[in-house]
């Protein structure tokens, strides 16, 4: 009995993925109009490269925790890739001969890359007042 060592599925399978950038933050304001940002950033997209025909998706994350006061802005600056590439193009084998690949070949290099910059400015709307706490007033009378 011979073996098939093809491991295909039998009816092709598909599964969507959500690709771009998901910015999660719950703020908390303190008692002295700090506004604390839990602030979680998630990056995904293609990659450019592929595996057994299915594409690569790059995942980055960001989590951490902001303090700034009521309107004031504070900037998240990141690199997210970097990537070089280098090519030779001419006559083939005769272009890496050092001195005879330099009359006959060109040589390129180039380098990319993609960064993010976001800018964020809480306001606090309305704060929340305990019912139960004590408030007091003065009056000034003639």
């Amino acid at each position: 009995m011979a073996q098939n060592n093809n491991l295909q599925p039998l009816a092709p399978s598909f599964r969507y993925e959500d690709l771009g950038i998901s910015v999660k933050a719950t703020p908390q304001v303190t008692g002295t109009n700090d506004v604390v940002l839990k602030f979680e950033l998630t990056l995904k997209g293609l990659s450019g490269s592929a595996f057994n025909g299915i594409p690569t998706i790059t995942n980055r994350e960001y989590t951490g925790t902001i303090t700034v006061r009521d309107g004031e802005s504070s900037v998240i600056a990141g690199s997210m890739d970097r990537a070089e590439q280098a090519g030779l193009q001419g006559m083939p084998w005769v272009s890496r001969i050092p001195v005879l690949g330099a009359a006959t070949g060109t040589r390129s290099r180039s380098f990319t890359g993609n960064q993010i910059l976001m800018v964020l400015t809480p306001h606090v709307v309305r704060q929340f007042r305990d019912r139960n706490a004590v408030v007091e007033t003065y009056l000034e009378g003639n």
